[in-house]
């Protein structure tokens, strides 16, 4: 008995462990999760123009089957097919006209981040001038590598905000039957379409990717750890507590991040 209660206890002490979470790891977690979701929202940025053309085009098809088995008497299974394919149209350009709040709300989240890194790529480089008086070169290379990766992810933020405006505002032109609607979908729909392909380039095919961003992540977490002034600067400056970022891989996970440019 005591032996199966020692087990018992080794095995909870066990589980317990596996599922307590330094703040850093917590941190990194939540993180994992925003990603995913970024993913979805973008998948949903090109969806939702190409999910309004197809249901415009089903609802044309089913006009042009509706005419073709009326002009050939047929009516049976030909206006049947035609039935379907309209209420199959209108269910998909419903879909699509549903998304329009979503793709205001990205919009304005896009351009806040964009805003958000833009401050961010100023602070970065005040941060490396400091360095540099003070003859710290290594934390003048990293806070410039920081600054360098907000102003990749300013730009692609601002494309993909805009790419948001022109699909809503298409939605809206498309809703008054205003053919103009379709070229600003569109547009919208090819920007978030390009900028999610260059991240998927980026995540598939870019050989040595992030081996910068892993050298300079380095590079500022030991500088947290010694307390040199300008790395501390500089991980504020990302947003990080320069507490947690000293803690192991979890803490160098969350500099990485930061210095993504997507």
């Amino acid at each position: 008995a005591s032996a199966v209660g020692a087990a018992a206890s080794s095995a909870g002490k066990s589980i317990k462990k596996a599922f307590t979470f330094s703040k850093a790891e917590k941190a990194k977690l939540g993180n994992d999760v925003k990603d995913t979701a970024k993913l979805g929202v973008s998948v949903g940025k090109v969806a939702m123009p190409v999910a309004k053309l197809g249901g415009e085009a089903l609802q044309g098809s089913a006009t042009l089957a509706s005419h073709a088995a009326a002009a050939a008497g047929s009516g049976g299974a030909a206006a049947g097919a035609a039935q379907v394919a309209s209420t199959a149209g209108q269910v998909v350009s419903v879909a699509g006209h549903a998304a329009l709040p979503a793709a205001a709300l990205t919009a304005a989240v896009d351009a806040r981040a964009a805003y958000s890194s833009g401050k961010k790529a100023n602070q970065l480089n005040n941060i490396a001038n400091q360095a540099r008086d003070g003859g710290d070169q290594g934390m003048r290379a990293a806070a410039n590598y920081g600054r360098d990766q907000k102003v990749k992810k300013t730009i692609r933020r601002t494309l993909t905000a805009a790419g948001g405006v022109l699909a809503f505002a298409g939605g809206i032109a498309i809703l008054v039957s205003n053919p103009v609607g379709w070229i600003l979908a569109l547009a919208g729909g090819l920007i978030g379409a390009g900028v999610m392909a260059h991240k998927l380039y980026r995540k598939f095919f870019k050989e040595k990717k992030g081996v910068m961003r892993h050298e300079f992540s380095l590079k500022l977490q030991a500088g947290c750890a010694a307390n040199n002034p300008h790395a501390i600067a500089a991980v504020k400056a990302l947003g990080l507590d320069p507490k947690l970022v000293v803690d192991g891989a979890a803490g160098l996970s969350l500099i990485e991040r930061k210095l993504k440019a997507t």
